[in-house]
């Protein structure tokens, strides 16, 4: 019933469960929100493992968007959320520990010719 009232198309609504449970919850929630009123069931799956690809970034974005747009409901293990917050701190310490200098465009060998 909360997830009926609070996936309102403007905010994304996350079910967060045990590992064990996910299965059995995706499939209860299929079942409630197929008959009276359809929404959406997504799956949120992450692993810090996974490689640092911007396209694997943009398709769990657009999911997630689509999620919220659709007035989905996302379901997740911890681990997933935890590994996804885990990861995204990772790539901000690499970026602030990296030489910003280097990324800095140099003279362009295209205005001496």
């Amino acid at each position: 019933l909360l997830c009926l009232i609070l996936a309102d198309r403007e905010q994304l609504v996350m079910q967060v469960m045990p590992t064990a449970l996910l299965e059995q919850t995706r499939n209860i929630l299929r079942r409630c929100f197929s008959v009276i009123i359809p929404k959406r069931v997504f799956t949120l799956r992450f692993d810090r493992q996974m490689e640092d690809d911007p396209a694997l970034v943009v398709a769990i974005e657009q999911k997630l968007a689509e999620a919220r747009a659709t007035g989905g409901v996302v379901c997740a293990a911890p681990e997933a959320v935890k590994s996804a917050m885990l990861k995204f701190v990772e790539v901000l310490h690499s970026l602030e520990s990296s030489d910003i200098a280097r990324l800095a465009p140099g003279a362009s060998e295209r205005g001496e010719r």
